[in-house]
């Protein structure tokens, strides 16, 4: 039985009960209020569980595969697949050649054309032929976007001279100062990149 089911000797009931308001008001009550308290309590900062395989028991913490019995089949394993696959692309070593050639082809052509569409500034042709299709009205616009298009298909046609002189230097520098082992991998990687452009989408 506890001591607040009686009151005090020599106390009346209503003093008794008094005074015990007063001694339970006096009581501070312990507030976890940090945030690092309020994640404890919800479970945040718990430490993961280990994972768990499909039979219910921990994942071991080396793979089977690396382990030291499994190692060798492993080794085995992954240098079988990879001679299979070397064989593989090796017997398509023509097919592959000869694609990339063709790609390389086109992207000769795509390129060439590219160039000269910049050259001699194609969207000017359409600006001309719309403004002789106005007729009268519009025969001034039509001798502006000429004298526009003859003035940009010189400052273009310019500056590519420059750049061809430019390159053709560099290759006949390249010519005299590398060395020749160096030609196959620039030729190489010119071909992959012209292939590249001259790809279809989706191959």
């Amino acid at each position: 039985m506890s001591i607040h089911d009686h009151h005090r000797f020599g106390e009346k009931p209503d003093q008794a009960d008094r005074q015990d308001k007063d001694a339970a008001a006096d009581v501070i009550p312990l507030h976890r209020d940090s945030e690092k308290d309020q994640r404890e309590d919800q479970g945040q900062d718990r430490p993961a569980p280990a994972p768990v395989g499909e039979s219910g028991e921990r994942s071991p913490i080396i793979p089977g595969f690396l382990r030291r019995d499994q190692l060798w089949i492993t080794v085995r394993s992954m240098l079988v697949l990879t001679g299979y696959r070397v064989r593989f692309h090796a017997v398509r070593v023509p097919v592959y050649v000869a694609r990339t050639g063709w790609y390389a082809l086109r992207g000769t052509v795509d390129l060439t054309n590219a160039v000269l569409r910049w050259w001699h500034w194609t969207n000017g042709w359409t600006l001309e032929s719309l403004a002789v299709a106005a007729g009268r009205s519009g025969h001034h616009d039509a001798m502006n976007a000429h004298r526009e298009g003859k003035r940009t298909r010189g400052t273009r046609g310019r500056i590519l001279a420059v750049a061809a002189v430019a390159a053709l230097a560099a290759l006949v520098a390249s010519a005299v100062w590398l060395p020749g082992w160096v030609w196959p991998p620039l030729g190489l990687a010119a071909v992959v990149a012209l292939a590249r452009r001259g790809r279809p989408d989706g191959r």
